[in-house]
């Protein structure tokens, strides 16, 4: 008996959640109280766990799922920016936090052809200037926090550049054999904050590259709200999903 009610909750839950990108936890306990109206709340919540233990459906956010598989992003850094880190790295302090991470990776997540080769670098806010300073002597073109005058100038109609900026607490980074880069969602609003002129001179714009992340990757949108916040964007980020018809 239990194999059935299981199948009809699988049955109905696809059915009236079928053409839904995301949905949530209120939204299950809903339909649960529909199809299970004289079942406790905590045997929904029950339900509800088991039917993600069970692959039914697949938790992105907190209390947020979704029908659709996706692909895990493997991130990587090009042997191109792990060269440059372990020239660079030398001149902060031993155990100084530092996140890099490469425009070639967003290209080739969004479609795009690589055709330019931008590394942006996160040390912490005491150590930037002088950071700066001391890494000039290495040959490349090297911008400490631009403005968005400076990068449609002199850094988008170069093929090559290193960016640095202050490192930020609460940064979501994942450790790649030692290179610390940004996660997905990291990526995503980094995107929004860094790359609006980078993507506009790729015919493209941030609307297209978070549909894109959406529909392709498994995307945390906890996690990525709670970063857009720690930088200041959590409205026009959220105002952004709500017109992708992500939430």
């Amino acid at each position: 008996m239990k194999t059935l009610i299981e199948k009809e909750i699988k049955q109905y839950l696809s059915k009236k959640l079928a053409g839904k990108t995301l949905f949530t936890t209120s939204e299950l306990k809903a339909l649960l109280r529909k199809v299970n109206p004289d079942v406790s709340n905590s045997a929904h919540a029950w339900w509800i766990n088991k039917l993600k233990n069970d692959n039914f459906y697949i938790q992105v956010g907190r209390g947020i799922y979704t029908f659709q598989e996706k692909e895990d992003y493997k991130l990587e850094i090009s042997q191109k920016a792990k060269q440059f880190y372990n020239k660079v790295i030398k001149y902060l302090p031993e155990g100084t936090p530092f996140v890099i991470y490469e425009s070639i990776t967003v290209a080739k997540m969004y479609g795009l052809e690589p055709n330019k080769h931008y590394i942006w670098i996160h040390v912490p806010r005491e150590h930037i200037e002088f950071f700066f300073y001391d890494i000039q002597h290495l040959g490349k073109r090297i911008f400490i926090k631009p403005n968005k005058e400076i990068i449609t100038r002199y850094i988008i109609p170069f093929k090559e550049a290193v960016i640095l900026y202050p490192l930020l607490t609460e940064m979501p980074t994942i450790d790649l054999n030692g290179y610390k880069t940004l996660t997905l969602e990291g990526i995503l609003i980094h995107s929004m904050i860094f790359g609006e002129e980078y993507f506009r001179s790729r015919d493209s714009d941030i609307k297209k590259v978070f549909q894109m992340f959406f529909k392709k990757y498994y995307i945390n949108i906890s996690k990525l709200l709670r970063y857009a916040a720690r930088r200041d964007k959590r409205k026009q980020v959220k105002e952004l999903l709500e017109q992708i018809e992500i939430i």
